[in-house]
């Protein structure tokens, strides 16, 4: 095993190499006592710039830290790990990155057949627009097609355009957050009023997850089986394991948990309870994968492949599954928080998972997601 030590603003640092088969080919991990957080994610924050000796980067994807020791609020030093590392059983590290499997065969299908149906009905109004009328010359097939143009292109376009659309409209009012939070590429064509009213939100929200890491927070990156990648803040509670109980908050309709309190997680942790936030798609460091190498085409097609609705279960799958396999926490001992529109989105989960039979509780909130589009969306269109 190679041992190194760095020298880092006062505070010395020792690190492992650890073969990567030790976690069953999973990762490798860092174990340090005295240093700060460090996420690949967080690299390109102004606060947090992360950091590299002359001989290695940390910001190099494949040493990329994938494991860290929970931090013990109560004593401002990370858990000096000496021993042996432990069995996956017995798991003392929290895995930073994790990749979520389908939680339905239909909702893989669903992934493939949406694109699918986008292809079809490309090619169909290419080949209408190029291809003469029918004639006798024709085959019987080819004429047959042609005759029924409303059942074989425009109906398909219109059932994929209007859900589409339709997804787009209801979701800026029941979930603005990736418009209000957004860090994307879609900020160069926001208007100069809007980014100045979205600034003094931005620069809190910098500020404000340093405060959350020092109270015990480890920023995680989950990734969602169609790509997009969850940013999420891992907090161990007093006492507890990492597979003991489990708080996951959803949150409401206009939040990121970088907004919320660092108090917020002290209440759980202080009582023996792990907690997890996390913010949905679109919203601050959470992100489509690029499509061809670019962020704003690969950002696009995500929001027109996967709806907002199930974009947003695929979210909520993705942390329930990290709990549940990653952090081997047992079903029973998961509590799902849900808040406002977040309580919706806990409700559907837990009720589209029977095998899991997670813990409920919602605060100011809602049983539907349909409930909550047709009575918000109305009013936010000016409609009676």
């Amino acid at each position: 095993m190679k041992t190194r030590s760095v020298e880092r603003e006062g505070a010395k640092s020792t690190m492992r190499d650890i073969p990567l088969n030790e976690f069953n080919g999973e990762a490798r991990r860092r174990c340090d006592s005295g240093g700060e957080h460090y996420s690949p994610a967080d690299a390109p924050s102004p606060v947090n710039k992360g950091w590299s000796d002359s001989s290695k980067s940390y910001e190099d994807e494949e040493q990329a830290l994938l494991w860290e020791s929970p931090v013990n609020p109560g004593v401002n030093r990370r858990v000096n790990i000496a021993e042996p590392l432990p069995a996956m059983a017995t798991l003392t590290c929290i895995p930073r990155v994790f990749r979520a499997s389908w939680p339905s065969a239909w909702d893989r299908s669903m992934h493939i057949i949406r694109p699918a149906m986008d292809v079809y009905v490309l090619l169909s109004m290419i080949i209408f627009a190029l291809s003469p009328n029918a004639t006798q010359d024709n085959s019987a097939l080819w004429a047959i097609y042609r005759g029924n143009s409303l059942l074989c292109l425009w109906l398909p376009f219109t059932v994929r355009f209007c859900h589409g659309l339709l997804h787009l409209l209801i979701s800026i009012a029941i979930l603005p957050g990736p418009l209000l939070y957004h860090e994307g590429p879609l900020l160069r064509f926001y208007p100069k009023w809007l980014l100045e009213n979205l600034k003094e939100s931005q620069m809190f929200r910098e500020m404000h997850r340093p405060r959350l890491q020092q109270a015990g927070g480890i920023s995680v990156q989950l990734v969602c089986p169609d790509g997009v990648t969850i940013d999420a803040m891992y907090f161990k509670g007093n006492g507890a394991s990492v597979d003991g109980p489990t708080a996951i908050r959803f949150n409401g309709n206009a939040e990121a948990f970088e907004l919320q309190d660092e108090h917020l997680s002290r209440i759980y942790t202080a009582n023996g309870v792990n907690f997890l936030m996390f913010n949905y798609r679109g919203v601050g460091r959470s992100r489509w994968p690029r499509l061809w190498g670019n962020e704003l085409a690969g950002h696009l097609a995500g929001m027109w492949v996967t709806p907002v609705l199930c974009g947003t279960l695929l979210d909520a799958w993705t942390v329930l599954e990290y709990a549940v396999t990653a952090l081997k926490v047992p079903p029973s001992q998961v509590v799902l928080v849900g808040h406002s529109i977040g309580g919706a989105i806990a409700t559907r989960l837990a009720a589209a998972h029977p095998r899991w039979p997670v813990a409920l509780c919602n605060s100011r909130s809602f049983s539907s997601l349909s409930a909550v589009a047709v009575e918000l969306a109305p009013a936010f269109f000016g409609l009676p």
